[in-house]
């Protein structure tokens, strides 16, 4: 069972956190925030089977979350993102085929596992953007430690408003919360 929890708002962005337990998880021992941890972004997908109406453009919402979240990514030198196209491979390959039982991989948290572990990563970045209305859009984002078989963080997010912001914000504010998990800092900027 699934237990939510209301933990700020940002203009036009309601933040619950959601998961199987909602105290503080710690990352393994063998975890230094000092060495660069690998991760693998699997492409988020677009859910809009139960909007009231899907407008052109709605669809590349999850691409557009990818996109952000690559973006985010990017600020912190300690997270290293796994080769995109080496992720698509892995994603097709005939054991992610087998673990997702013909449904897209990157919705599949045991299917996230498996390409992690065909790319050599520890964490597994993946999840959903979904339309519930023009004005309502759900992003859920999972954090998975490939390794300890966990789910480290599994973000849900009510997005009001124009979908462009609000899947961009959303993008922004997992990824702090992933770097935060993983116990790394963004760049510094330095002054010359």
């Amino acid at each position: 069972m699934r237990a939510c929890r209301f933990t700020s708002s940002v203009v036009g962005l309601a933040v619950f956190v959601c998961g199987p337990a909602l105290g503080a998880q710690t990352l393994p021992a063998s975890h230094s925030a000092s060495a660069p941890v690998r991760i693998a972004l699997l492409d988020f997908a677009f859910y809009g089977t139960h909007a009231n109406s899907i407008e052109p453009g709605d669809s590349a919402m999850g691409d557009s979350a990818t996109g952000a979240l690559r973006r985010n990514f990017a600020l912190y030198p300690e997270i290293i993102l796994a080769d995109s196209a080496a992720a698509m491979a892995a994603e097709s390959s005939a054991g992610a085929r087998d673990t997702s039982d013909g449904h897209p991989c990157n919705a599949i948290v045991a299917c996230g596992r498996v390409v992690g572990r065909a790319l050599g990563v520890r964490y597994v970045v993946m999840g959903t953007i979904s339309k519930t209305s023009n004005l309502i859009w759900v992003f859920s984002g999972q954090l998975v430690d490939v390794t300890a078989h966990d789910l480290v963080l599994d973000d849900e997010y009510e997005l009001k408003g124009n979908s462009r912001d609000m899947v961009a914000q959303g993008s922004r504010v997992f990824a702090r919360r992933v770097a935060k998990k993983l116990g790394v800092a963004p760049a510094t900027a330095t002054t010359q």
